[in-house]
């Protein structure tokens, strides 16, 4: 049997399962971020329903190995975990939140597709 394809796999040190979880990690982080802007778009802002989203975002981002270790994006994920770690559940985002919430999640964005084209 000739398997042109997995003995460069092999000579790179790269299974197929790297590349499976890689495009996994990164249509999850999709699915987030897209979830998420569109609950704050259609003002679903509480607390107990935007922070299970905002954490698997971020668990997702800092996953990809993609992504530097020292990316800015993640520390702001991270602050608004913290951020809303500090509220009651029952709690909404302020107008202000949503929209400052809405922006970095935007930049976060664009900046994974850059480091994603950047490592094709």
């Amino acid at each position: 049997m000739v398997c042109p394809a997995a003995l460069e796999r092999i000579k790179e040190g790269r299974p197929i399962t790297m590349h499976d979880s890689t495009v996994t990690r990164n249509m999850q982080f999709v699915e987030f971020a897209i979830t998420i802007m569109d609950k704050l778009r259609l003002n679903v802002v509480s607390v107990d329903v935007i922070t299970p989203d905002l954490r698997n975002l971020y668990d997702i981002l800092c996953k990809m190995s993609v992504i530097p270790d020292n990316y800015t994006g993640k520390d702001m994920m991270q602050g608004w975990l913290k951020k809303l770690s500090g509220m009651p559940a029952d709690a909404n985002l302020t107008a202000s939140d949503v929209r400052q919430l809405l922006c970095d999640i935007e930049e976060t964005y664009h900046d994974v597709f850059k480091f994603v084209n950047q490592d094709n």
